[in-house]
């Protein structure tokens, strides 16, 4: 997802710092990579009891906007529903149920990630 802010002029170093402690509160290990208008924070979290999970925040800062992408690596593999409807039939419903975990997941992460985004924006904005 990608969300864009016009006419705002945000220190994109306070705003990645930030968000990388969005993630560290959650056990996401996290690395950032900065280049020239943009900053990329890649987390991952593994655990023995659950698949790896992995986020990747871009936060670009152009002269009147600022623009920051929330990209899952969750690729749903059960898109048609007539699909879904068999799997438990051919005794695919473990997998069935894990993806539906990675989807709610994602979904919950993101929807935590939007308040925290929108909280550090306006915090951080310059005038």
């Amino acid at each position: 997802m990608e969300y864009q802010w016009k006419n705002k002029k945000v220190a994109t170093d306070n705003v990645a710092v930030r968000l990388e402690e969005f993630f560290r509160e959650r056990n996401f290990e996290t690395e950032i990579d900065k280049s020239n208008d943009n900053v990329c924070i890649v987390a991952h979290r593994r655990s023995a009891s659950e698949r790896s999970r992995k986020v990747k925040v871009t936060i670009s800062q152009k002269i009147d906007s600022l623009t920051v992408k929330f990209e899952t690596a969750a690729i749903s593999r059960f898109k048609s529903p007539i699909y879904v409807s068999l799997i438990p039939l051919f005794g695919g419903g473990m997998l069935l149920k894990k993806e539906l975990e990675s989807s709610e997941f994602y979904q919950k992460l993101e929807e935590d990630f939007r308040r925290k985004l929108d909280e550090i924006v306006s915090e951080y904005t310059l005038k």
